[in-house]
């Protein structure tokens, strides 16, 4: 909140940047839709890829009164309550030859550069990156026709 509150140059509540998001969460899929990948020079293969993270949510948006008062819990209970989010990325590139020197280093993590920033592959091009929340079968169909909007030939791999 402080770094959001310094950038923007203005004090924000929890509760302003509460309903901000509620408010501006009707536009995300018409920002998304915008998008002309049909301008954007892509690599010659596709990739996509989903994570599941687990996101706490606020009490007051549960149907529980209060927490448990049970001091240790049962096997399988869980403290807190949480839903999932489903992130999708996808991306281009195009694949490089790599020596076997190259491929070693990268499975055992032996870099010899200290600058994190130098030892990321920079292949992917134009990553896309989108959360859904406890909507997985949404994030699986929204990052393949991604794909396929950025592939109007229909004719580049696809690796997941």
């Amino acid at each position: 909140m402080e770094q959001l509150e310094h950038i923007l140059g203005h004090s924000l509540s929890s509760m302003q940047s509460s309903r901000q998001t509620y408010h501006l969460s009707k536009d995300v899929d018409s920002f998304y839709e915008q998008q002309d990948w049909s301008s954007i020079q892509d690599g010659t293969h596709l990739s996509v890829g989903y994570d599941g993270k687990g996101i706490p949510i606020i009490r007051s948006e549960t149907d529980r009164k209060e927490e448990s008062a049970v001091v240790r819990l049962s096997r399988g209970q869980k403290k807190g309550v949480k839903k999932e989010a489903t992130i999708s990325v996808s991306s281009s590139f195009t694949p490089q030859p790599r020596s076997k020197e190259q491929l070693l280093e990268s499975l055992f993590l032996v870099h010899k550069k200290t600058d994190k920033s130098e030892l990321r592959h920079q292949w992917h091009e134009h990553k896309h990156i989108r959360a859904f929340l406890s909507d997985k079968t949404k994030a699986i169909e929204y990052g393949i026709d991604n794909l396929m909007k950025r592939d109007a030939t229909a004719k580049k791999p696809i690796i997941v």
